[in-house]
């Protein structure tokens, strides 16, 4: 990605425009001169300055930097020279990595996955801002939550809890009501299924994602000085975690903002690229002074030269509205999803002229799936 130049107090706007201008335009051309020497396939990434210079404030304001991927690919959403960049603005700030979508991966696959981040030293939490939303709409309440004050818990045993164990392969407490002088019922202890066993494959609840926002922030260091620009914190609350909020379009940055704060504050659109500018967000405390601000960055395509653009069309980074070339992303879905399931779910058979019983998914191509899909309507 690229660095912002190096600035101080005594750097006039116009300077610091025109050394972000001169950066920008030399890592460009060293993508270029890449990509023409090495032979290497470069995949089309944010080209406006403008966005890179959100991102750049982003980071030098925050004490946190959240980087959040899709759990269906979480590797393709994440750069690692993301990571480094945050470190080198300051060595003090964190870096982690939210997979958020985790309802969509099973309990084995977040085990694995939970190994291979653990081995690579990345701080990491499995996340699903569907299902905080859903839960919050029906009054739920999940393990985890016995972190809480009695207080509050006992405020949320008022509400009746439905079980999400088969979904998320997480336990629910049983919330009936309750007299006022009675104590709250103690949370259940986990079945053998239920993820919490295993503290790291744990699909977290709103609580638990904000205490954990804390829990790896850095201490605040005091009121910011304009001399240190990559100190973080906000002026006018300086006891106040910020954490930065950065991804990939469409990895659903804004919908787990809204389900931080309980209710629809950020737009939120299956289009990548909703989120065009970055916002400055304080979640409810119970004081003034201290708790998490969040800022969300827009979507940004990093540049990548391992990927294709059909993995980004089908992957949701690219908005398929966009798409001219069909042949890539077509052949990439018929390569990898069974013909069994284009059948069963969008109750259609699929032709091939090579259909061969032993050939079984490669006698399908991406042209013969759109065919079979476009005979539907005649």
């Amino acid at each position: 990605m690229p660095r912002r130049p190096a600035w101080d107090s005594d750097t006039t706007p116009a300077e610091l425009e025109r050394l972000e201008r001169d950066s920008f335009l030399e890592w460009r051309r060293g993508l270029a001169q890449l990509q023409e020497s090495d032979e290497l396939l470069l995949t089309p990434f944010e080209r406006n300055l403008e966005v890179w210079r959100q991102l750049w404030r982003v980071i030098e304001r925050s004490d946190l930097v959240v980087q959040i991927v899709d759990a269906r690919n979480p590797l393709l959403f994440r750069t690692e020279d993301l990571e480094k960049y945050v470190l080198e603005v300051d060595p003090d700030k964190s870096n982690l990595l939210l997979v958020n979508k985790a309802d969509l991966m099973t309990l084995e696959q977040r085990q694995r996955w939970a190994e291979w981040f653990e081995s690579q030293g990345i701080r990491f939490a499995f996340y699903s801002a569907r299902l905080a939303k859903e839960a919050q709409e029906n009054g739920q309440q999940t393990i985890g939550d016995e972190d809480k004050s009695d207080d509050e818990v006992e405020k949320e045993t008022n509400s009746t809890a439905e079980d999400l164990a088969e979904e998320v392969d997480s336990v629910s407490l049983d919330a009936e009501s309750s007299d006022e002088d009675e104590e709250p019922s103690p949370p259940p202890q986990p079945s053998i299924k239920d993820n919490s066993l295993d503290p790291r494959t744990r699909i977290l609840t709103v609580y638990e994602l904000q205490s954990l926002f804390l829990r790896e922030s850095p201490p605040p260091k005091g009121t910011l000085l304009l001399s240190s620009p990559n100190l973080g914190h906000d002026p006018v609350h300086p006891n106040r975690v910020v954490v930065g909020l950065v991804g990939y379009p469409n990895v659903g940055k804004s919908s787990t903002i809204n389900s931080l704060l309980g209710e629809k504050r950020v737009s939120v659109s299956s289009t990548p690229g909703k989120t065009k500018h970055f916002q400055t967000i304080h979640l409810p405390s119970s004081t003034e002074d201290d708790g998490v601000i969040l800022c969300d960055c827009p979507g940004l395509v990093f540049p990548n030269f391992a990927s294709t653009k059909a993995e980004l069309v089908c992957n949701g980074v690219l908005p398929i509205d966009q798409l001219r070339e069909w042949t890539g992303p077509a052949g990439l879905l018929a390569q990898r999803i069974p013909r069994e399931v284009f059948e069963q779910v969008y109750s259609f058979k699929v032709y091939s002229k090579s259909d061969n019983p032993e050939l079984g998914q490669q006698g399908v191509t991406g042209e013969e799936l759109l065919i079979s899909f476009a005979c539907i309507a005649l």
